[in-house]
């Protein structure tokens, strides 16, 4: 750890793989003795494999899709967390709010008629379109420059790092001092 240079992010963007000239080849014998021990695992045990993965019920063809679905995922997750609250004593009075990148998907949620591109997420446009009815989620656009938790999820420049570092920090600052009136 001596010899350990700071860097500006955890990831280096744009890096690209390549072989360099004068590179030691990797070992093949202990590769392929740890190819072997894993194979031999999986069909000893094969629970080792399936303990905490699942096969996809269906596989999603575009990213219009893919940000639906997370968009599901994340309603869920608030409608949890909301019914975790109430069990406190805690009621929510306005709408949830799931921020989204995505203006199509965002449009996909609020209209109930099927477009030609939904018809592998029908059941999740209903779930998500009667919550928008009853106005206990609501799903606003952020530009994906804004959207927080790419800081979490992706490789950002040191800028955006230390600006969405900032605005984590006033948002948790914001939610302390609510809490304390």
């Amino acid at each position: 750890m001596l010899g350990c240079q700071p860097i500006d992010t955890p990831i280096e963007q744009n890096h690209s793989l390549e072989e360099l000239p004068d590179q030691v080849p990797t070992n093949k014998a202990r590769y392929q003795r740890l190819v072997g021990c894993l194979i031999y695992l999986s069909h000893t045990r094969p629970y080792i494999a399936y303990a905490k993965s699942k096969k996809q019920k269906v596989i999603s063809l575009s990213s219009v899709e893919t940000e639906y679905r997370a968009m599901v995922k994340g309603i869920q997750e608030l409608l949890w967390l909301k019914r975790l609250m109430g069990e406190f004593s805690f009621s929510l009075d306005q709408p949830m709010k799931l921020f989204c990148d995505n203006q199509f998907a965002i449009k996909i949620a609020e209209n109930p008629i099927q477009h030609d591109c939904t018809k592998h997420v029908e059941i999740d446009c209903n779930f998500i379109y009667e919550k928008f009815e009853d106005k206990t989620i609501e799903v606003p656009y952020v530009k994906t420059l804004e959207q927080l938790a790419d800081v979490l999820t992706k490789v950002v420049s040191r800028k955006a790092f230390i600006t969405h570092l900032s605005r984590w920090a006033y948002m948790i600052s914001m939610l302390h001092f609510e809490g304390e009136c």
